[in-house]
């Protein structure tokens, strides 16, 4: 029956790698939100050991067959690894440089190298990666705007334990990868209509939270990928105007409730900038 096939899609998409990956990927984003308090256990340590317990399945499954190009980044990033290890025979003796060399190589090493051997090759993985990744950035968002809206200010609050630093890298990367699935030639159109609402609606959302750095590194990095995009110069063009209307209307109608904009202002034409 269709909706047993439905029900059980869900189940795959809630239980997948992708998922457990992405959670830890962002555990630090989310853990520290007192709703979660009541949980024994660290996210970040949970997640790691979960993907990683997945993930070696699913290596296994593939019998550990990978392309060149993922060995070529295994390799780098264990070169990479084993000098900050390496390095800790001559730093001096703190407790604080071992735990951040030892957690660097576990979790970064599992975040780079981990990933690109589980993705290698498998478009599918991939693409629900990305698409969770939006999701996630989603979530936060609808809890920005829920606190923006209460005063028009978003000045020193936090999104499930998020600064507005951490905010901005995950809506910022979230907007960039939303921006490739509006161009991408092949979508169908109700897709097309969704990514360009999603966009939309992050970049709103990148306006008010005051991350002036991340900001400026998503419309650089989204500014390339539109201007390289093989796509019709007309989906393009609703893509700049979208913003650029959301721009001049909410600078307009919320003036220094903009925190962004105002920050990037000051950083241009201010002598504390």
């Amino acid at each position: 029956m269709k909706w047993k096939q439905s029900l059980m899609g869900v189940v795959s998409w809630v239980f997948s790698f992708e998922t457990i990956f992405v959670l830890y990927l962002f555990a630090g984003f989310y853990k520290s939100d007192p709703r979660l308090a009541f949980i024994p256990v660290d996210l970040t340590l949970f997640f790691f050991l979960f993907s990683l317990i997945v993930g070696a399945w699913i290596l296994w499954k593939k019998r550990f067959r990978m392309s060149e190009n993922v060995l070529v980044t295994v390799f780098l990033m264990g070169l990479f690894s084993g000098w900050m290890l390496i390095s800790l025979l001559w730093a001096p003796r703190a407790q604080y440089g071992i735990t951040k060399t030892v957690q660097f190589v576990a979790l970064n090493g599992w975040a780079l190298a981990g990933a690109a051997m589980v993705f290698d090759g498998n478009k599918a993985r991939l693409r629900k990666f990305y698409v969770l990744l939006i999701f996630l950035a989603v979530v936060f968002s609808f809890e920005a705007y829920r606190l923006y809206f209460q005063e028009l200010n978003f000045l020193g609050k936090k999104v499930f334990g998020s600064n507005y630093q951490s905010l901005g890298r995950l809506i910022g990367l979230s907007f960039v990868v939303a921006t490739g699935f509006y161009l991408i030639r092949n979508t169908v159109s109700w897709k097309r209509w969704l990514y360009g609402g999603i966009v939309l609606f992050l970049f709103f959302v990148m306006l008010f939270i005051g991350a002036r750095g991340p900001f400026i590194a998503t419309m650089v990095a989204s500014g390339f990928i539109v201007l390289f995009s093989k796509e019709l110069w007309q989906r393009k063009l609703v893509w700049g105007v979208g913003l650029v209307v959301i721009f001049l209307v909410g600078s307009w109608a919320l003036g220094p409730s903009m925190r962004t904009i105002y920050r990037v202002n000051v950083a241009l034409v201010h002598t504390v900038g």
